[in-house]
């Protein structure tokens, strides 16, 4: 189930908001209301092998869903880069899925992920060159 923390919204600014489906809140409480304060924290976690990379969209746009980032967990920028191409910023779509307006078929991807810690992780040609929309890729990192 997707979630969010919003630095404003409607629930109450300007504390910050945890929007979370209905049905995932039911795993953790009962559902009583429809806003109500909880605490929380950031935990580190622990993660086995590489940042992993779920590459989705159509010829005229390329999606990523990033996981087994670890560390602080919240991945902050993310670029791309092709064969062809520099590194290109891509925007944040949903949660930790990102997102760029370009055309990057028949090209080994790269990708550096930089988290909420300062923390940049560089994962060199993840993805081969005749990747596909739907594979997941686990990259093998550097820290920079």
């Amino acid at each position: 189930m997707a979630s969010r923390l919003t630095e404003v919204g409607r629930c109450n600014p300007p504390n910050k908001h945890f929007v979370l489906p209905i049905e995932a809140f039911e795993k953790i409480a009962i559902w009583k209301a429809g806003n109500m304060p909880v605490q929380y924290r950031r935990i580190k976690c622990r993660k086995e092998g590489g940042v992993r990379f779920t590459i989705s969209g159509s010829t005229i746009f390329i999606s990523v869903l990033i996981s087994n980032v670890a560390g602080t967990g919240d991945v902050t920028a993310v670029k791309i880069k092709g064969s062809r191409t520099g590194w290109l910023p891509m925007g944040r779509n949903w949660g930790q899925t990102w997102h760029i307006n370009s055309d990057l078929k028949n090209q080994p991807l790269s990708f550096e992920v930089t988290s909420s810690d300062g923390l940049t992780i560089t994962s060199y040609n993840v993805a081969p060159k005749d990747w596909n929309f739907g594979q997941t890729f686990e990259g093998k990192q550097f820290l920079s």
